[in-house]
């Protein structure tokens, strides 16, 4: 009967190698697939963002045409005004001149050829 080992001696130490070689590489394999599934989280977060960017960009060109129709609007009437303003300055300064009856009355006779 032989008793013993059948394994040589240096074996023993290189199968305790290989076996933490696997270990090791196990949780490096488990820890790459949880930073695979957080970057994969991470990127449909970003995704999400960008859209929900997207959406704030659009709502912010929105705004941005109605406030330029709006000053230019406010720009036409501004100038309406200042035209209005000029035209009641020079009639105060004809009508103070003596001539803002006959140019009334002139304006008036324009007016009615016109609408013949």
């Amino acid at each position: 009967m032989l008793v013993g080992s059948l394994v040589p001696e240096g074996y023993g130490a290189a199968l305790a190698q290989v076996s933490s070689t696997l270990s090791e590489l196990a949780t490096l394999h488990r820890e790459t697939e949880r930073q695979q599934r957080e970057l994969t989280r991470r990127a449909e977060e970003l995704q999400r963002l960008n859209r929900d960017l997207e959406e704030s960009n659009r709502g912010v060109r929105s705004l941005h045409a109605a406030l330029d129709e709006k000053a230019e609007n406010l720009q036409r009437a501004s100038d309406v005004k200042s035209r209005e303003v000029a035209i009641a300055r020079i009639r105060d300064a004809l009508s103070k001149a003596g001539l803002g009856s006959r140019t009334k009355d002139r304006r008036a006779s324009a007016i009615t050829w016109s609408s013949r």
